[in-house]
């Protein structure tokens, strides 16, 4: 996991990530490695890794920002909606084929700490407004 994570901090692909671990002893003496796994290791674990593990994760590095009951005085909550299509709407438009897979995303985040506080993942465009009562 702390090397997905890695990852995803410094942006890179997987096989150029895993070119860059193989250069960098240290991290991999930190990290206890004693070889370095193959890029589709990685992308096999992201792939594998159950929402429910990563709801746990997210809920104890909250737990890290507010100890003892500690609440968020203010909160910003944000949405986007993805397609999993590469053409443009109007294409879409024009060929009369539609794009049937769809995801909203929307997070809230503590404006003061910026910490994102929750998320909510949707297969279907919804109001954000339905988000917002399980993110507050």
């Amino acid at each position: 996991m702390t090397l997905v994570l890695l990852k995803e901090y410094l942006g890179e692909d997987y096989r150029d990530f895993v070119d860059l671990v193989e250069l960098m002893s240290s991290i991999q003496t930190k990290l206890g490695l004693t070889k370095v796994p193959h890029f589709t290791t990685l992308q096999k674990f992201v792939t594998r890794i159950y929402s429910v593990i990563l709801d746990r994760i997210f809920k104890k590095t909250l737990d890290l920002f507010y100890k003892n009951g500690e609440s968020v005085e203010v909160t910003g909550i944000d949405s986007t909606g993805f397609t999993s299509g590469y053409c443009s709407n109007y294409y879409s438009w024009r060929i009369k084929k539609w794009r049937r897979n769809y995801v909203k995303t929307s997070i809230s985040v503590d404006v003061q700490k910026f910490v994102i506080t929750g998320y909510k993942i949707s297969g279907k465009p919804v109001h954000d407004a339905k988000h917002a009562k399980t993110l507050l």
